[in-house]
């Protein structure tokens, strides 16, 4: 599995010079606390020289890379973006761009922490044509990214600040491999004012266009959320 981990949005940095990532948690950097407590972690399914993060290419953020970020994950890939892109779904693509592109690919955007017991791998390897998989929390605030589900249990629609469900998202992502996660980018632009918010290029609504070309999506439920971002 290829994790990507997209930190170049406008909140990362802070004024202090320092960034979002190294915010403690009890004792430890966020971002290390985040990635390192998914299951898939623990478990040793993936490592460090599994991830991709992408950054903006900027004087704070490259201190980070030196200072923190590669001495956390040693043999990590690192992306600098020159530009602000259109969102997280296209900062993504730029680590999408140096995964292996036939492997299965995980967008985790870090900033919620949560428990689940999740074995990916062996779910998509079971199902050919599970497409995509998010986990979810039951939630009814409008900062969210919700799926809505169908009788069957398959997501049948997902949305960007908008209240469809009382399932949300817990900001982790699992596409079957680039493929999927380009074709689904590919169904965003082209869908532009219902796949987006305030114009902006999100990851959740990115799996309506997996749905759209015939994929299932399913989502699998995750305890003791605790969101940084609140």
């Amino acid at each position: 599995m290829e994790i990507v981990i997209p930190l170049a949005g406008p909140d990362f940095e802070r004024p202090d010079g320092f960034t979002k990532a190294e915010i403690t948690i009890d004792g430890t950097p966020l971002l290390v606390r985040a990635l390192t407590s998914r299951s898939w972690w623990r478990r040793g399914e993936v490592s460090a020289s599994d991830s991709i993060f992408v950054l903006k290419d900027t004087e704070c953020s490259r201190a980070f890379a030196a200072r923190s970020l590669l001495k956390w994950f040693p043999g990590a890939r690192t992306i600098y973006l020159s530009h602000p892109t259109a969102g997280a779904a296209f900062s993504a693509m730029a680590g999408v761009a140096v995964c292996d592109p036939t492997k299965l690919l995980c967008v985790d955007l870090a900033d919620i922490l949560y428990d689940e017991a999740y074995e990916p791998e062996s779910i998509f390897s079971a199902d050919p044509n599970l497409g995509g998989m998010v986990p979810v929390f039951r939630a009814d605030n409008p900062i969210y990214s919700y799926v809505e589900l169908g009788s069957d249990g398959k997501v049948i629609r997902t949305a960007e600040k908008s209240m469809i469900s009382s399932d949300a998202s817990a900001g982790t992502y699992f596409f079957r491999d680039a493929s999927v996660y380009s074709m689904a980018v590919g169904h965003a632009i082209r869908n532009r004012q219902e796949q987006t918010y305030r114009d902006i290029y999100f990851i959740c609504p990115l799996f309506n266009g997996v749905i759209f070309a015939g994929h299932d999506v399913r989502t699998f439920d995750v305890n003791n959320v605790i969101d940084i971002k609140i």
